[in-house]
């Protein structure tokens, strides 16, 4: 799901949800979810239509812990890079989930970029042969570690690159 583009008036407030695939169908047989990109989700609902299936249970319990995400991948896009993921707001992190975000991923790794620090990837590995249902699994396992906290985006939300940190989509970090 990519995050470049604004809503626009024409722009409905809901989109359908896409059809549900069993859990043991492959991952190669999930469809992109595209033109999610500058949307803010404040309802939870609204992550339906905007997140693949197998990222959207932990999106869910990302977004009811006051966590915001930026996007997420896990289609079938993803099988030849290796892995799908979820990108969540670094800034906006109680200490608490920070410190969890740290056992996951090694922020202060020098081959980490100032771009991955401030939008970490919650990364699952996958492959030709990963299923919906291994994915969503595994996305849970890490969405679960993540306590709830309390901030100026709780509920979570999908986040609209930009407004506050002044990172674009195609635009470095200063």
């Amino acid at each position: 799901m990519s995050h470049t583009e604004r809503p626009g008036p024409e722009r409905p407030d809901r989109r359908p949800r896409p059809e549900q695939l069993p859990f043991d169908a492959p991952l190669a047989e999930v469809a992109s979810i595209s033109g999610g990109g500058g949307v803010v989700v404040e309802r939870k609902e609204d992550l339906a239509g905007l997140v693949e299936q197998p990222a959207l249970a932990a999106c869910l319990a990302l977004h009811e812990k006051g966590i915001t995400t930026f996007g997420a991948s896990a289609c079938r896009n993803d099988v030849p890079h290796g892995y799908a993921w979820i990108q969540i707001r670094f800034d906006q992190l109680s200490d608490e989930n920070r410190a969890i975000l740290s056992g996951l991923i090694d922020l202060a790794d020098p081959m980490v970029d100032l771009r991955a620090r401030l939008r970490p990837q919650l990364m699952v590995p996958v492959t030709d042969r990963s299923t919906v249902g291994e994915v969503e699994a595994a996305f849970r396992e890490l969405a679960d570690r993540f306590v709830p906290q309390d901030g100026p985006d709780r509920p979570g939300s999908l986040y609209v690159p930009g407004e506050s940190d002044g990172i674009g989509p195609s635009e470095e970090p200063a």
